[in-house]
């Protein structure tokens, strides 16, 4: 069961921020802690509240060290660990491995799509270990044993897991809202039945989860701005959107739910309340934002399992009422709670290797598609020694900064307008100018403008600061269609996946000093059999950084990235 879940859980597609992650994380060891916006021309000065400090730095450390792989090692890991908890919890609770392993299959694919090289699967593993501190020491059926030894191990527990959390990553938000709801769960049941110690224990165990998280660099302050940040709607950000509940993708997601349907009705009277509840009101949050959908799953894993057996065992019984009925074939392999035997160790022991086998080859390269990212378009940036400050869609603009961008925070030399790092180091005057470029008035239901900005006008991000580089994908026709009616941008690269333009008083003035003749721009439209376009359905190994000495050099050889392309 662990091989087979590591498959789905090692995904080697790398994180449009994974580039940021590496470079701050990597800036953190040579300069310290940035309070201020780096790498940036329309935010220099504004604050930074990083809420992924300790992910980045364990990113650039391992990257440093290791190479981009050894992340990938590291978030199989964290899948590895949650789905062993998992287990673990089942085993305890004698749950069947049949029931075992669809549960466990079942969080493993509805895990996949968000378990990648980001700040989010730290968030993830948390989670799964705060449940399995529920699990071990405050179920129902676990509640009489807490001794007060037990206990004072269990505040340890959770000081050791809330601190780290918030410095890796703002999901600890929802952790400490998911325990701090089980906390008020159990200190109801302990106030009904009269027992004062158990529930004081429970309102200092709800109290020092967020107290533990005020352990950061930023003190009260990173909880002020989440709250903030939290208040303003992100429709930019697709893991913000409800769920495609009727798209072929969420089958996975429906099983899991319906499963979980039956499993919480058939316990009755053995109903554990608090579970319920929990497990409803994240259901719900999941429901609104698709990106909360993992937590479902985690708690899935670890709750629902056991009322399956639970049914299992029920309809076992049922269909078996006399000594002389044979047990259902069914009902027999769900409930059975037997070691294989050597007919079957075999076959499994060669399906063990089999996983192996594909786990082990999604751990050697990160690879980097020229379909998806604008490999190609660095190359003519590095071959050009082209490195203007540049208004660059957010998907792309960490790894323009990390691979072509200026070399230390300070510089001035390439510098993007907005990256992903969205609100944490951008004020929303910038995010709407942005916006306004690449989305222009759209609804609401896929932007958010502040009602304090000015009319949408997507001209302003293209003179604000006086950027020179503009850098699009040539699917974003509405930006494009804007440079194109511009005579103050001319194109000087395009392919199936980018379009580089440049402002033409520098770049097509045959008296300055950056100008490019029309002999060395490159047009796909005109030129379809160009170099760049040929490698259109090929990768490169993560940082796919430019062939030239320079900043992109100066990247690979500090984070030990790997610039061959295949």
């Amino acid at each position: 069961m662990l091989l087979w879940c590591a498959i789905p859980l090692s995904p080697n597609t790398v994180d449009s921020d994974f580039w940021g992650h590496v470079q701050y994380g990597d800036d953190f060891f040579q300069y310290g802690l940035a309070k201020t916006a780096t790498y940036t021309f329309t935010a220099e000065g504004y604050r930074w509240i990083n809420h992924e400090n300790l992910c980045e730095i364990t990113f650039a450390w391992l990257v440093r060290n290791f190479g981009a792989p050894a992340v990938l090692v590291l978030k199989a890991f964290f899948g590895l660990l949650v789905i062993g908890l998992i287990i673990r919890s089942a085993a305890a609770r004698s749950v069947s491995v049949a029931i075992t392993a669809i549960a466990v299959i079942l969080v493993a694919v509805n895990l996949s799509f968000y378990w990648g090289m980001r700040p989010q699967v730290f968030s993830f593993t948390f989670f799964a270990i705060v449940i399995a501190i529920c699990e071990r020491f405050l179920s129902v059926d676990t509640l009489k044993n807490l001794s007060t030894a037990r206990f004072a191990g269990l505040a340890a527990g959770v000081t050791l897991v809330f601190a780290p959390w918030a410095n890796s990553h703002g999901g600890f938000v929802a952790g400490v809202c998911v325990f701090g709801l089980i906390m008020l769960c159990r200190l109801v049941e302990a106030a009904l039945k009269n027992e004062r110690q158990l529930a004081a224990r429970f309102c200092l165990l709800g109290a020092l989860a967020p107290a533990a998280t005020l352990l950061n660099p930023y003190g009260i302050d990173l909880h002020l701005w989440l709250i903030e940040s939290l208040r303003v709607p992100r429709p930019e950000v697709t893991e913000w959107h409800a769920p495609a509940m009727f798209a072929a993708g969420a089958v996975k997601i429906w099983v899991m739910l319906i499963l979980s349907a039956m499993g919480f009705a058939a316990a009755g009277r053995r109903q554990d309340w608090a579970k319920l509840i929990v497990f409803l009101i994240v259901v719900s949050q999941a429901m609104t934002h698709q990106r909360h959908l993992p937590f479902v799953a985690i708690l899935f894993g670890f709750w629902v399992p056991q009322y399956l057996q639970a049914l299992a065992s029920k309809l076992a019984t049922n269909l078996n009422r006399t000594d002389d009925t044979q047990a259902d074939p069914a009902t027999a392999v769900l409930t059975s709670k037997k070691a294989p035997n050597l007919l079957t160790i075999g076959p499994l022991a060669a399906l063990c290797i089999l996983f192996a086998i594909q786990f082990g080859a999604r751990l050697r390269s990160v690879e980097v598609p020229y379909a998806r990212y604008p490999v190609a378009a660095l190359q003519y940036m590095a071959d050009h020694n082209i490195d203007d400050s540049i208004v660059v869609t957010g998907e792309w603009a960490q790894y323009v900064l990390a691979v072509v961008g200026a070399r230390t925070p300070s510089d001035s030399g390439c510098r993007v307008a907005f990256d992903g790092r969205f609100r944490t180091c951008y004020p929303q005057s910038v995010v709407d100018m942005h916006f306004d470029f690449y989305r222009g008035d759209a609804p609401p239901s896929l932007r958010y403008r502040s009602p304090d900005s000015p009319p949408p006008n997507p001209n302003r991000v293209l003179e604000f600061g006086r950027p020179n580089l503009v850098l699009v994908k040539t699917s974003e026709t509405f930006a494009s269609g804007i440079l194109q009616q511009s005579e103050e941008w001319c194109l000087l690269y395009n392919d199936r996946t980018a379009e580089l333009w440049g402002r033409s008083e520098v770049y097509d003035q045959p008296n300055s000093k950056k100008y490019l003749a029309a002999s060395q721009r490159i047009d796909h439209r005109s030129n379809g059999s160009s170099p760049q376009t040929q490698h259109q359905e090929h990768t490169a190994l993560w940082p796919a950084a430019p062939t030239r000495p320079g900043a992109a050099t100066a990247f690979v050889s500090k984070s030990g990235g790997d610039n061959d392309h295949d």
